[in-house]
């Protein structure tokens, strides 16, 4: 999702950037042990973990790299291992799959929403956290496209969730299912060990009449997640969305 040109795009780049930075430059470490607790630095009080979300203007965030992060800002998915398999016919046609060694499954998720408040008129920072659990944990993630540009007014792509991740264990290993709608695109290095294969990927879009339409995520859903889902700010409640990331660990 590209962002329209405004006079505060600088500002709000920067403010962006500061935030998606501190997260890609945590240290790289083996994260398929337990899930690591919360670890943040903030100017004001950090949020402890699967409580009521706060807002907080800014923060820095340390967490250990997760296997799957996704951002929206124009799509991105950074993951472990990943390697395409069979297609198939279903709306998520792209199947996408990584092996670990070892019994682990979905464990944490947390969500991070930057964007502008209507209410206060600053940039803020919004955190969930959720812990799941059982062998049907799932992460859906739905996306909707601008209407026309410039417009501001967005809808669902489908009623379908464009995005899947799950994991499934069989002989001693681990599996990670990555489903999607569109097949992943420029494919490029991301942090990497002798071990594990670290890579970003790109959805490519292709929403809207031309196909050009701007999209970003609309609804996070956690199958299997102790708590309320998480619920992004609305339009009501924020003047202008800069990105929503979904980070997502193993236990």
């Amino acid at each position: 999702m590209k962002q329209h040109n405004s006079p505060k795009k600088s500002s709000r780049r920067s403010f962006t950037k500061s935030i998606a930075s501190s997260l890609a430059a945590a240290p790289f470490v083996a994260a398929y042990g337990p899930s690591p607790q919360p670890d943040a630095e903030a100017t004001e009080p950090a949020i402890p973990s699967n409580t009521t979300p706060t807002i907080l203007s800014p923060m820095i965030f340390k967490d250990h790299i997760p296997p799957f992060t996704i951002s929206d800002g124009s799509l991105e998915i950074e993951a472990h291992n990943l390697v395409r398999g069979p297609d198939t016919s279903g709306h998520r046609k792209y199947k996408y799959t990584g092996n670990i060694p070892g019994i682990y499954s979905l464990g944490r998720v947390k969500l991070i929403a930057i964007y502008e408040s209507a209410h206060l008129g600053t940039n803020v920072v919004e955190q969930w956290d959720r812990d799941l659990s059982g062998q049907d944990a799932a992460v859906k993630i739905s996306l909707e496209y601008e209407t026309s540009s410039g417009s501001g007014r967005y809808n669902p792509v489908s009623t379908d969730p464009q995005i899947l991740i799950a994991s499934a264990s069989d002989d001693g290993n681990t599996r990670l299912i990555f489903e999607i709608d569109k097949k992943l695109e420029d494919e490029r290095p991301a942090h990497t060990t002798s071990e594990y294969q670290r890579k970003k990927y790109r959805h490519p879009g292709g929403y809207g009449n031309d196909g050009k339409a701007l999209f970003r995520i609309s609804k996070v859903e956690l199958v299997g997640a102790t708590g309320l889902n998480p619920q992004l700010p609305s339009g009501g409640e924020h003047k202008e969305r800069y990105k929503v990331i979904v980070m997502v660990w193993l236990k």
